[in-house]
């Protein structure tokens, strides 16, 4: 566990080099705290309007980072030759897998942290009132962000860290989408169509489970079965895509 810890802690330090990082963070609390001009001329609706696009700058700006520390990850330390020197020591191969993860992670959740406690406080001062509904869905992008990252080093294990963000790109894009395969499915008359629309469903993740922020903007109450539920989901998805990974990355020679 400490080997695990040590690399974790190595990545997070490396990725919080990146301006990038910073670039996300700061332009999304830019947003958020900008709407609140647009929300001044927008009659009856203020709050929801706020509330909309803070938490929505939020959920891109954590794809975005989740992505860009999911798949650059590995990928560095192999182009700076790095994991040789870690290999050799020995550190078990799963060890350095689970420590790019955990790495990546904690910095795209500090990452988030940083810009959901930005947004409680700009939405309490409009509104002079602590919006603790707002916790809720919050809590669901960090947990998003989680297996958005899982899959990115899945991708980074055996494509580069270019290639991997576009993969993942395209993974966040259709597991929003993926709820609409079983009405199309129902549709096709093709038994082949039906037969890959279906495997296409239950392998992409699903992240319109994590998706509750209209709800909360509309201040709908949301049970925490919900949330506990769809946080076992995440879990459950992301420890599949790091045993996948872990699989693939066994058979990699860097020697």
């Amino acid at each position: 566990m400490s080997t695990i810890l040590t690399i974790a802690q190595g990545v997070y330090q490396r990725l919080m080099k990146s301006r990038i990082l910073y670039v996300i963070v700061v332009f999304c609390l830019f947003a958020i705290a900008y709407s609140t001009l647009y929300s001044a001329v927008t009659a009856g609706e203020e709050t929801k309007l706020m509330k909309d696009i803070g938490l929505a700058g939020i959920a891109v700006a954590a794809m975005l980072i989740s992505i860009m520390v999911g798949s650059t990850a590995i990928p560095k330390e192999i182009e700076s030759r790095t994991i040789q020197t870690l290999i050799a020591k020995p550190v078990r191969k799963y060890e350095f897998i689970l420590g790019q993860f955990l790495g990546a992670v904690y910095v795209a959740l500090l990452s988030i942290a940083i810009m959901a406690v930005g947004f409680i406080i700009i939405l309490a001062i409009k509104t002079h009132a602590l919006n603790l509904v707002m916790f809720k869905p919050l809590i669901l992008v960090c947990f998003e962000a989680i297996v958005l990252v899982a899959v990115s080093v899945l991708f980074s294990t055996f494509c580069s860290s270019m290639v991997s963000s576009i993969l993942a790109v395209v993974v966040y894009i259709a597991g929003h989408l993926s709820y609409q395969i079983p009405f199309l499915v129902e549709r096709a008359g093709n038994v082949v169509t039906k037969f890959v629309g279906l495997l296409l469903y239950y392998v992409l993740p699903n992240f319109q489970y994590f998706n509750v922020k209209a709800p909360a903007a509309h201040g709908i109450c949301i049970p925490w079965g919900l949330i506990f539920g769809v946080i076992l989901y995440g879990a459950i998805y992301t420890a599949i895509m790091l045993l996948v990974s872990v699989a693939i990355f066994k058979n990699k020679d860097f020697a």
